[in-house]
């Protein structure tokens, strides 16, 4: 502050009057003053300088001395000094001392580091009015801030201007060579460091450096090494000590002198804020051929980073370090690492032979396309001494790993004339194998491809052929082709293989049975299913109940009662607990027996043993009949009672709320059958028994001459049945049936459906609408035909189908509470056990999505509890969702147990699927180590399930992060994204995000 009123007052002076002017006086102040800035007393300058107003200085010497004192106060770091500089110059824009005042100014802006703002105040001084000296000054710190702010072209043309600069030359070489070093123009930036004077301490002493560092770019080592040595001994530069260390080290390993390297080296990566690659890879391979593998994987990878030929190597010999400490797994990415880096021929060639020798160890790479992988080698080394080795060991191990895929392509590169028939009985394994896992897979086509190629292979072995024959009867089968499959069961029987009596025998004859018995001949599968129950070797109870159980629905559908019966009570004997089937039919046989009472006792077994039943319904509907068969007419009504009251919305509730009426009018209770009729009409106006209900009761109001009140009644019930159906219109709706079942053609179902709204028909054309839309991907449209025909014909014979399509649709489109909603329905009007089995797995479904996991576990244990819908449910997938709804829940151990189960055999999409949960849960949970070996196993399986795989290897990566193995954590994730050959986004997200981490 006291330097600004200073300057004020000697510029109010020169503003004055000449009247008492003493410029001799002053003049000798205004010199004193100037020496002492000379001789850097800058306080002295500026105290001798404010003491000039008081001698009334000419306008002239107070311009000068507010220059000197701004300039001292710049020079001393005073910030009052920027200020009084800046008033100063927009005081004096005309003085000669301007350049000096915007030279002093940038000089001060350099110093505190701003350049650009130094940059300014340097481009406005006028280069003309300032001395030699001054303007070397101005042109090297005007490069100095080009140079600090990217413009190095510039920076360097001036630098060039004063390098014959007495004091500004040596730094400005500097510089200049700094700058083409930068620019990897390394030939001038040699010639100008090698021009600079180092002892003119800093920056110059830098210069041997940065020589060191170009020599050894050049890979001249020695004179590299002997600069970077000299350095370090003289300690000239601190700050490059680690750098330095790197050089010599280096330098020392590229000149065979490893043991001389290790030192410096070492002291590099302990000194250096962040070491570069090169040193740990030396480092690394100094450890590996000590035989120190912990310490040489440890530094191999901060070796890997940045592809190179160095990178490449320090796969390699990380591979090698894995090998060593029998870590295949490991081992086996990091050879595949080296392979893929196209650097070194040789290194690759090395790698590949080792990642094959890793692989016969067991390692495991994600999806590794290992046929692909000896393809590229044996293109790019056909002659490669590893060549027959590797593709001989590689093709047993394939097999051998089931990589079954791989190893067949990797025999059909084998040429003919070399095919060896152990050879040809590997590829006939291969195919064979491929073959189950298409059909575990529901592949059905491609599996009967493998499975015939399996077949006819030219000198391949017997057994695998009839195994083959076999396997082809279950596609045909699961294609509905039951002829074709008899044939193919048939063939297998007749092979060696087929006539052994073990279990294949047993069981082909089993499903022998089936083919027969679902291609309609009966009698042949009787036969079929006797042979597989009388066989030496048994089938598993449950199975063996079920040939029975399959057995007596033929006898029975051959009129055998008897034998049927007989069937039954042995099915339902072996396998109590599900056993509701076989207690039902044995009750239906009893009663076409003629033994009603009989019949009535097993029925009322079935609902006090089997409570949750979908066969219950049909159940009270068999026992009214058969009551009424007896005479026991009052009990019929109360069963019948029953029925309507607990079922209402089943076919079954239907049928005997219209029995119930009928067998009112046969007792004589006139009135109450005809308000039965009346509420049969009411409660289901729509649906079949509606319509026959109308018929008697119109009879009765016929006979009683109350027609008109029959009129009435039927036309205040909304949608009452009207069925006086034209010629005309039945013609339309049988026309547009046969267009839509016989060509897939829907145009004439919406034209019957514009012409005839209301038609007796219209439920069914609205069903096949639904149909329709569903199975051409159209789910919203499904939607909107289902729910019409809920809305206008609730009770019509299609109505359960038609739910069925709503709920699915409506579960595809993302509408989980209303797909519930739907499958809960279902569930209740379910007139058949295998309709009761979807709307079982629907509801399970879709609870799971909804996070109501008691409902899953409720409907599930329903769900599992009945043997008769066996065939229309997947066992597997009801245990995974009731797990998972437990694991939910908290009931891990129950959870475990199930999951445990199923993912014992991971060719199952649910075993792998459970796996992949049980891993995770148990990782979530604390038990890692569990965690560890549940997620090995999957990844060691063979499944063919991608998906699960891939998310056991996900998972599996976790488990190595959470023991704080990340790096092969991020390598096993690393090899997924490069080798999974799926799409799903939701891997490649769950990778991504990982390795973000």
């Amino acid at each position: 502050m006291k330097q600004k009123l200073i300057l004020a007052a000697l510029g109010a002076v020169a503003l004055s009057a000449a009247a008492g002017v003493n410029p001799g006086a002053a003049n000798a102040w205004l010199s004193r003053g100037i020496e002492m800035y000379a001789s850097c007393n800058y306080q002295g300058c500026i105290d001798q300088l404010s003491r000039l107003y008081h001698l009334s200085p000419t306008a002239e010497q107070a311009a000068t001395a507010q220059f000197y004192i701004a300039l001292a106060s710049l020079r001393s770091g005073d910030t009052e000094g920027e200020v009084l500089m800046k008033m100063w110059l927009k005081a004096h824009p005309v003085s000669p001392l301007r350049s000096r005042a915007l030279s002093a100014l940038g000089l001060w802006y350099y110093a505190q580091g701003d350049y650009g703002r130094a940059l300014d105040e340097y481009r406005l001084i006028d280069a003309g009015s300032l001395d030699s000296a001054d303007a070397a000054d101005v042109t090297f710190h005007t490069a100095y801030c080009l140079m600090m702010t990217g413009e190095r072209a510039e920076a360097g043309r001036l630098f060039a201007e004063v390098m014959t600069d007495s004091e500004w030359g040596n730094q400005a070489r500097f510089y200049a060579a700094y700058i083409a070093y930068l620019d990897n123009d390394y030939d001038r930036a040699l010639r100008l460091f090698e021009s600079v004077n180092t002892g003119e301490g800093s920056p110059a002493d830098a210069a041997p450096y940065y020589v060191a560092q170009i020599y050894f770019s050049r890979a001249d080592y020695e004179r590299a090494l002997r600069i970077a040595t000299g350095l370090l001994s003289s300690g000239t530069v601190a700050s490059f000590q680690p750098e330095c260390n790197r050089i010599a080290g280096e330098s020392l390993y590229n000149l065979d002198r490893e043991s001389e390297a290790v030192p410096y080296l070492w002291k590099y990566c302990a000194e250096a804020t962040d070491p570069q690659p090169g040193a740990f890879y030396i480092l690394g391979v100094s450890e590996y051929r000590a035989g120190h593998y912990d310490d040489a994987i440890k530094l191999l990878q901060r070796a890997i980073g940045n592809p190179s030929a160095m990178e490449q190597s320090a796969w390699l010999f990380l591979g090698q370090a894995y090998a060593a400490r029998g870590e295949s797994d490991k081992a086996l990415m990091a050879f595949e690492k080296a392979y893929r880096l196209d650097f070194d021929r040789d290194v690759r060639e090395t790698a590949f032979y080792n990642y094959v020798a890793a692989r016969m160890d067991g390692g495991r790479v994600p999806f590794s396309n290992t046929a692909s992988m000896l393809n590229d080698f044996l293109e790019e080394f056909p002659h490669s001494r590893y060549a027959d080795d590797v593709q001989r060991s590689l093709i047993t191990h394939l097999l051998a790993e089931g990589d079954y895929q791989s190893a067949l392509t990797a025999l059909d590169r084998i040429p003919a004339s070399a095919t060896t028939p152990e050879m040809q009985q590997a590829r006939q394994r291969a195919l064979f194998v491929l073959g189950t896992r298409d059909f575990t897979a529901g592949k059905i086509a491609s599996a009967m491809s493998y499975f015939d190629k399996a077949r006819t292979i030219s000198g391949g072995d017997a057994a695998i052929e009839a195994q083959a024959a076999m396997w082809l009867g279950d596609c045909a089968y699961d294609k509905g082709n039951f002829d074709a499959a008899a044939r193919w069961f048939e063939a297998y029987l007749k092979t060696p293989s087929g006539k052994k009596t073990d279990y294949n025998h047993t069981l082909a004859l089993y499903d022998l049975g089936y083919a027969l018995m679902d291609g309609g001949e009966h009698a042949r599968a009787i036969k079929a299913f006797d042979e597989a129950i009388a066989a030496r070797t048994s089938l598993p109870a449950e199975v063996k109940a079920d040939a029975y159980v399959r057995a007596a629905d033929c006898h029975y559908y051959t009129l055998d009662i008897e034998g049927a019966l007989g069937y039954y009570r042995k099915a339902l004997e072996l396998n109590p607990t599900g056993g509701d089937y076989a207690l039902y039919q044995s009750a239906i046989m009893t009663g076409l027996l003629k033994k009603h009472a009989a019949k009535i006792e097993l029925l009322d077994r079935l609902a006090a043993e089997y409570p949750t039943s979908g066969l219950l319904p049909a159940a009270l509907l068999e026992k009214a009949e058969s009551m009424m068969a007896t005479g026991r007419r009052d009990d019929a009504v109360t069963v019948y009672s029953t029925l309507v009251e607990k079922y209402p919305t089943t076919v079954h509730g239907r049928k005997g709320h219209l029995q119930l009426a009928i067998t009112y009018l046969d007792m004589g209770r006139r009135n109450a059958a005809m308000a039965t009729y009346r509420d049969v009409i009411t409660t289901y106006p729509t649906s079949e028994e509606a319509r026959l209900a109308s018929e008697d009761l119109k009879k009765i109001y016929a006979a009683d001459g109350r027609l008109s009140e029959y009129a009435s009644f039927i036309a205040s019930v909304p949608d009452a049945p009207a069925f006086d159906v034209t010629e005309m219109e039945q013609l339309a709706f049988a026309a547009a049936e046969t267009d839509f079942m016989e060509r897939g053609l829907t145009a004439k179902l919406t034209a019957f459906l514009d012409d005839y709204p209301r038609s007796v028909n219209a439920p069914h054309a609205l069903y096949y609408l639904a149909e329709a839309a569903w199975n051409e991907g159209d789910p919203a449209e499904a939607v909107r035909h289902a729910d019409r025909l809920l809305s206008l014909y609730p009770d019509s014979e299609t109505i359960e189908e038609a739910l069925l399509i709503k709920a699915r649709a409506e579960a595809s489109l993302g509408k989980t509470e209303p797909a519930l909603e739907s499958f809960l329905a279902l569930e209740k009007r379910a007139s058949s056990p295998n309709m009761q089995a979807e709307a079982r797995m629907g509801i399970i479904t879709s609870a799971l999505t909804l996070d109501r996991n008691s409902l899953v576990v409720e409907t599930a244990d329903r769900l599992l509890s009945s043997a008769s819908a066996s065939k229309a449910v997947n066992t597997s997938e009801i245990s995974f969702s009731r797990a998972l709804a437990l694991d939910r829940m908290g009931d891990h151990d129950k959870a475990y147990e199930a999951w445990s189960a199923l993912a014992a055999n991971p060719a199952d999409l649910y075993g792998a699927r459970s796996a992949v949960y049980l891993a995770q849960s148990m990782l979530d949970n604390g038990r890692s180590a569990e965690a560890a070996n549940v997620a090995d196993a999957l990844i060691s399986s063979d499944t063919p399930h991608s998906y699960w795989l891939a998310r056991g290897f996900i998972v599996y990566s976790d488990i190595l992060r959470s023991r704080g193995d990340s790096f092969e954590a991020d390598e096993y994730l690393k090899s997924l994204r490069d080798n999974y050959p799926g799409t799903e986004p939701d891997i490649f997200k769950m990778i991504n995000d990982r390795l973000k981490k």
